[in-house]
Parts: structure tokens; C-alpha cells; sequence
């Protein structure tokens, strides 16, 4: 069994530490007798990049109203994603809003925003 990635560091490396995950995938192609193994460090930036280009505008405009849910909260963990990022991205994936429930929700960002103390 192989070791497991992350266990039992008491400092992450710089050479890991900008990884999320890591993804370890073995697979079988149908009637061969030996698997392949797949191995792929999940970085911030191919996961920022990707998400910014090639996201729906539904995952991205869920993805604005959770961070905006994270900084309500405090925002321990969303490091400079502040209520001007959360705009931007959700603007950015206003599409089609026939009802005008996205705009409503940009308005209550800048709102929180106005009244933010941080």
C-alpha cells in the first residue's frame, strides 16, 4: 500500500502547498490484462482558471452566492474573495434572469457591503 500523500506532516512543503488534492486514478481498458495508472496534483490555479472559463453560469453564479454565504460567516477561509469578487463573479454569470432574482442578489451584495465593518 502506498503511502498516503499528506499524512502526518507537520509542515506542508513548499513544493505541495499549493495543492488542493491530488487525484490517483488506476483504470482498465476493456480486454487488456494490466492497469494504467493516472497521477494529478490538483493545483489553486488550474482550479481558479478552469472554473473561470469553463464553469456554467449556474456553477458560477452558485459558487458567488456560497462565497458570499462564507463572508457572511466571517470568511475564515476565503482569503482576498471579498464582496467585490463575489459582484464581479456573479455579474459575470447573471445570464438569462427572467425574474430578476440574480439582480436582486447583486444588489443584497453591495448592500452587506455597504454595512460591512471590514
Amino acid at each position: 500500500m502506498e503511502q498516503l500523500r499528506y499524512e502526518n506532516q507537520a509542515k506542508v512543503e513548499d513544493s505541495k502547498g499549493n495543492e488542493l488534492g491530488f487525484v490517483r486514478l488506476r483504470y482498465k481498458q476493456p480486454k487488456e490484462s494490466s492497469s494504467r495508472l493516472i497521477e494529478l496534483p490538483l493545483l489553486r490555479e488550474m482550479i481558479a482558471d478552469a472554473a473561470q472559463t469553463t464553469a456554467s453560469e449556474n456553477l458560477r453564479f452558485a459558487a458567488g452566492v456560497a462565497a458570499f454565504g462564507q463572508i457572511l460567516k466571517g470568511g475564515k477561509y476565503m482569503g482576498d474573495f471579498d464582496y467585490d469578487k463575489v459582484t464581479e463573479l456573479a455579474r459575470g454569470a447573471r445570464g438569462d434572469d427572467r425574474f430578476g432574482y440574480r439582480a436582486e442578489f447583486i444588489s443584497l451584495v453591495d448592500v452587506a457591503k455597504s454595512l460591512s465593518t471590514r
